[in-house]
């Protein structure tokens, strides 16, 4: 991890992979400081979901999907920020129910 930069793990779906309809959805922001804020979009809709904190360095969220995807590839964007820096990280995955 590069300090004063974010850096993006524990992705769910994974990078690529086959994901159920009512995929759990995971990412875990950790950066050289605290991590004010993670925000999460499924392609163009922001999820709304509780950013939790396991460490003063990190915030993750971590959950299920309400409503089911249609079939086909979408996109998964993550948003943190930690103090004057900030980063964002997209990873397409694939439904097929």
């Amino acid at each position: 991890m590069e300090l004063g930069g974010v850096f993006f793990t524990r992705m769910r779906p994974a990078p690529l992979a086959e994901a159920d309809p009512r995929a759990e959805i995971r990412v875990e922001a950790q950066a050289g400081g605290e991590v004010g804020e993670l925000r999460t979009w499924i392609g163009r809709r922001p999820l709304r979901a509780y950013a939790f904190r396991r460490q003063p360095f990190t915030r993750e969220i971590w959950g299920r999907l309400r409503t089911a995807l249609p079939d086909g590839q979408h996109t998964l964007v993550a948003f943190a920020s930690a103090g004057d820096t900030a980063g964002a990280f997209a990873w397409p995955f694939e439904v097929d129910g």
